[in-house]
């Protein structure tokens, strides 16, 4: 049982409601930020249970933002946890916060899953995503779902077209896929520098 299951199985908090196989997932992209003073952005606020878990998580000097389209989420800012609320399929919604929240070591979309919401979300907040940041979609099996698909690409789709962004110059080092789950790694893609060491033979 990895840290984040372990606080949601023993801890006095609001609901969380996430897969079990996403434990995995969160402990292999997430660990190197405990007590680094991350700053999460959690699009999906649901109950507010996982805004203290990761708090718990990365320490209490990190900084945790969750964005909900629904007013009523607001009672769950507290000291270390700030709140907007906003429709994330709406740039002019994200810009909002982006105005006051320029940058972000983790991104997790737990938001709305239709195909509008998800690739907006994304195609705009990367942007703001630090090298050597995590963004982090959950819940991508909506991509083969009728009814989230609201337009024809879906974000599966999109995350397959960027593998080539990998393996050209740009900001995007990896893409993993897992079950449900899609997750994009910031940072630079610069000419290889290789080494040739030892005696040829042949």
């Amino acid at each position: 049982m990895n840290l984040l299951h372990y606080f949601m199985s023993n801890h006095n908090h609001n609901m969380i409601h996430k897969p079990t196989c996403y434990f995995e997932v969160y402990e292999r992209y997430f660990n190197k930020f405990i007590g680094k003073n991350p700053k999460v952005l959690e699009i999906g606020i649901g109950q507010g249970g996982s805004l203290k878990m990761w708090r718990e998580y990365f320490g209490e000097s990190s900084q945790i933002i969750g964005f909900d389209i629904n007013e009523k989420c607001r009672t769950f800012e507290e000291e270390g946890i700030k709140i907007y609320i906003g429709d994330q399929s709406s740039i002019q919604s994200l810009s909002l916060m982006t105005k006051e929240e320029i940058e972000f070591d983790i991104i997790i979309d737990d938001g709305g899953h239709s195909m509008n919401q998800q690739i907006t979300s994304y195609k705009y907040l990367i942007q703001f995503l630090k090298m050597g940041g995590v963004y982090l979609c959950e819940d991508v099996g909506t991509s083969y779902i009728k009814e989230y698909k609201d337009q024809e690409e879906t974000f599966v789709d999109m995350a397959k077209r960027r593998i080539d962004y990998v393996n050209s110059p740009g900001d995007i080092k990896a893409i993993h896929f897992h079950n449900s789950m899609v997750v994009f790694e910031k940072g630079l893609n610069e000419a290889h520098n290789t080494l040739a060491i030892g005696k040829a033979t042949i």
